[in-house]
């Protein structure tokens, strides 16, 4: 008497197994392979609910030994190594998983998400696609998406998914405060705060959210709320030096130098390295200069924090051209 396992197995098993038996022309013996890659696969889900992480792959490994078209455990294999935080490693299992389910909304969703923590938005976008073809009313499927879009500068597109985010699950401050992003770099700047605000009204305690709608604000010369948000932000997450940067360049456009040199200090003394920081340490020195052209120091001191910024980033032609056209107006003997 045959035992049958009736679990998902790969498209092959059937010409892979020798003793083949058909019954009632609907299930196939799934074959001493695939008992066994099944056998490792049980093994590997016990293993990661104790959080043995680095067994359970090695269990999952066996499991594809015997059975490569296995999708469930390539699709835990991805989601072990995200438990690790190997995500090139994840990508590859989801890339599996797809590969032999294609209809696996789950595996889709997985894997454009682990692409956009990779930056290979391109590629997100086209597995998100099908995955909100599968489940249309998903709300972080379109979220994920809308992440997608937002970061290939394709702004429409993310915010029509971050709309529909916001239908399927209205109460999610996460995907209203997407929602906000998206207007933001749309210009829909009103629309921007609204958002924000209906963010924060759910979930007050967001620092993040907080400092984009000062953000907001700040391109609006809507300076005095800009600056109680960003005060806000910076009581529940005093080391946060976007924040800082944030408000550094909201004290910048209201001409406020002495300021915007402290907000930025503060910025990379969280973050030495912060070449946005430098650049902006750059551009206030270089505003000073231009104010009291008898100060040479402050050219030389803003000539200097460019180039610090340009050894941590070359790439920042920008930079690297007022680096250049300043050097020859202000020192001329200062090596290029």
């Amino acid at each position: 008497m045959l035992t049958l396992l009736l679990l998902p197995f790969g498209c092959n098993d059937a010409q892979k197994s020798k003793d083949v038996t058909n019954i009632e022309d609907e299930y196939w013996y799934v074959g001493q392979e695939h008992q066994q890659a099944i056998a490792h696969y049980a093994d590997a889900l016990s293993l990661q609910s104790t959080k043995s992480y680095d067994d359970a792959i090695l269990e999952l490994q066996q499991a594809i030994e015997f059975d490569d078209e296995f999708s469930l455990a390539h699709s835990l294999m991805g989601n072990v190594y995200r438990k690790l935080g190997k995500n090139e490693n994840a990508a590859e299992a989801y890339e599996k998983a797809v590969e032999f389910d294609m209809w696996s909304f789950v595996d889709h969703l997985n894997l454009g998400q682990v692409y956009n923590v990779l930056s290979k938005y391109s590629e997100a976008i086209k597995v998100l696609k099908w995955a909100v073809m599968l489940e249309p009313k998903n709300a972080p499927a379109h979220h994920t998406l809308s992440v997608s879009y937002y970061e290939t500068k394709d702004y429409g597109a993310a915010k029509v998914h971050a709309l529909k985010a916001t239908e399927i699950a209205p109460e999610d401050e996460r995907f209203i405060s997407m929602l906000g992003n998206t207007y933001a770099k749309s210009g829909d700047h009103y629309e921007a705060i609204t958002a924000y605000k209906k963010a924060l009204e759910l979930n007050g305690n967001q620092p993040t959210i907080l400092t984009q709608l000062g953000n907001v604000y700040t391109k609006l010369k809507r300076y005095a709320p800009a600056h109680l948000v960003f005060e806000k932000a910076l009581e529940l997450d005093p080391d946060n030096a976007n924040t800082y940067l944030a408000y550094g360049y909201c004290m910048f456009m209201e001409g406020n130098y002495t300021e915007t040199i402290n907000r930025y200090n503060q910025a990379l003394a969280i973050e030495p390295q912060n070449a946005k920081g430098l650049n902006g340490l750059g551009a206030t020195y270089m505003m000073l200069y231009l104010g009291n052209k008898e100060d040479v120091q402050m050219g030389i001191d803003a000539l200097t924090k460019w180039r610090e910024s340009l050894e941590i980033d070359p790439q920042q032609p920008k930079i690297k051209s007022l680096e250049k056209k300043w050097t020859k107006i202000i020192n001329p003997t200062v090596k290029e």
